[in-house]
C-alpha cells in the first residue's frame, strides 16, 4: 500500500486481486474484516503460523495489517464443513454445493436428524434448450453453406497485380477483393456432398434394438425439415410435440441424438455428424493440406508445383525465342550491311566509268 493511498483504494485493490480474502470497512463502527472466500473449516496445522502457534485460517502479519489496521487484537470466527449422511455414509464438504454421483447438491439450510428423500428426475427443460440450441447452430451452418453454394462469381475481377495495388486505395481493395473471392465456392463439390450427406445423418433412422420404432426419426420428436426446399434442408422445431417426447421417453430422445454402434444404422444422429465432419475435413485435407504438409501432399499442391513447373518451362522457351530472334535479328542488320557496303561498291565502280 501506497503512502498516498486510501483505506477505498485498498480495500478495492486487495478484493479485486484474486488471493483468496476480500476486505470490508465498516464506517460506522469503524472495523475492517477480513474474509476468506473459500467456504469451509480451514483450521489446522497446515495453517498455523510457526512463529504464532494456533489454528488459524488467516494469517496477518507486518507493522501495517497488524498495528495500524489492529488485526493483532482481530477476533477470528472460524468456517465450518457441511457435515451430513447420504445412502448412510457420514461425510463432510467445505462448500453448500457438491456434486456427488453426478448429481449436484446445494445446501441451504441446517435440519434435524430424520432422513431427507431426493426424488431425481430429468430437468427436461434443460434437455428442450440444449436441442433447440443444437437445431439453431445446425441452421446457421447450413445457411452458411447454402450462401457459399450460391453466392455470384464476378469473373471480370481478377486477383490485383503489384501495380494495381499501387493505384488504388486500401478501400478500393479492400471491395475488389471482396468481389473478387466471390462465389470461389460455388456449386463446390465437397460442400455439396457434405450437405447431401448431413440430410441422409438426419433422415436415416436410428435402429439400435433400444428405441421405439415409433421414434427412431427425428420428425417422430418434432423435428422435421421447413417447407422451403430453397433453404437446403434447414430443421423447425414443433415444441410442443419434442417436450412431450422428452418427457415421455428422455432415454430414447438421447439415444436418438447420441449413441454408439457399429454400423451407420445403429449410430446415434451426432456421432454420424461427426463422421461427417471428420470425412469433408479429410477430404479438404487431401485436396488443400495443412500447415505440417509439404506442396507434393495435397493435391492443390501438386497442381500449385505443375503450374510452377509450367511457367519455368514458359519463361525457359521464352527466352531461347528471344535469344533466336536477336541472333535472327543481328544475321540481319549484318546482312544489310554487306548489301549496303555492295550497293555503295557498285555505285562507286559504275560512277567511275561514266
Amino acid at each position: 500500500m501506497k503512502a498516498s493511498q486510501s483505506f477505498d483504494s485498498m480495500i478495492s485493490q486487495v478484493n479485486s486481486a484474486n488471493v483468496g480474502v476480500s476486505m470490508f470497512y465498516d464506517s460506522v463502527t469503524g472495523k475492517m474484516t477480513l474474509n476468506r472466500t473459500e467456504t469451509g473449516n480451514f483450521n489446522g496445522a497446515e495453517y498455523t503460523d510457526p512463529d504464532n502457534p494456533g489454528d488459524s485460517e488467516i494469517i496477518t502479519k507486518g507493522s501495517f495489517i497488524q498495528d495500524q489496521l489492529n488485526f493483532s487484537n482481530a477476533t477470528e470466527t472460524g468456517g465450518n464443513d457441511a457435515h451430513f449422511t447420504i445412502n448412510g455414509l457420514s461425510t463432510t464438504r467445505s462448500s453448500n454445493s457438491f456434486t456427488i454421483s453426478g448429481v449436484t447438491f446445494n445446501l441451504k439450510q441446517t435440519f434435524s436428524a430424520e432422513d431427507v428423500t431426493v426424488n431425481i428426475s430429468n430437468d427436461s427443460n434443460t434437455v428442450f434448450e440444449n436441442i433447440k440450441g443444437f437445431v439453431e447452430k445446425y441452421n446457421e451452418l447450413i445457411g452458411g453453406i447454402q450462401d457459399r453454394l450460391q453466392e455470384d462469381r464476378y469473373k471480370d475481377y481478377r486477383p490485383l497485380t503489384d501495380k494495381q495495388r499501387e493505384e488504388m486505395s486500401d478501400k478500393q481493395q479492400e471491395l475488389w477483393e471482396e468481389k473478387s473471392k466471390s462465389g470461389l465456392l460455388r456449386r463446390d463439390s465437397t460442400l455439396s456432398s457434405a450437405l447431401n450427406d448431413m440430410r441422409r445423418d438426419f433422415y436415416t433412422p436410428v435402429n439400435n434394438g433400444e428405441i421405439p420404432s415409433a421414434m427412431q426419426q427425428l420428425a417422430s420428436i418434432g423435428i422435421s425439415t421447413t417447407a422451403n426446399y430453397l433453404e437446403g434442408g434447414k430443421l423447425e422445431i414443433n415444441e410442443s410435440k419434442l417436450k412431450k417426447a422428452i418427457e415421455e421417453n428422455p432415454e430414447a430422445v438421447e439415444k436418438l441424438f447420441k449413441n454408439d454402434g457399429t454400423g451407420y444404422g445403429q449410430q446415434g444422429i451426432l456421432d454420424r455428424l461427426t463422421d461427417t465432419a471428420n470425412k469433408v475435413m479429410d477430404t479438404i485435407k487431401t485436396k488443400a493440406g495443412n500447415t505440417f504438409q509439404t506442396e507434393n501432399q495435397y493435391t492443390m499442391g501438386r497442381q500449385l508445383d505443375d503450374l510452377k513447373d509450367r511457367i519455368s518451362s514458359f519463361e525457359k522457351r521464352l527466352v531461347q525465342v528471344e535469344d533466336r530472334y536477336w541472333r535472327q535479328f543481328t544475321a540481319m542488320e549484318k546482312a544489310i550491311q554487306r548489301a549496303n557496303q555492295q550497293s555503295m561498291y557498285l555505285m562507286q565502280q559504275f560512277g567511275g566509268g561514266m
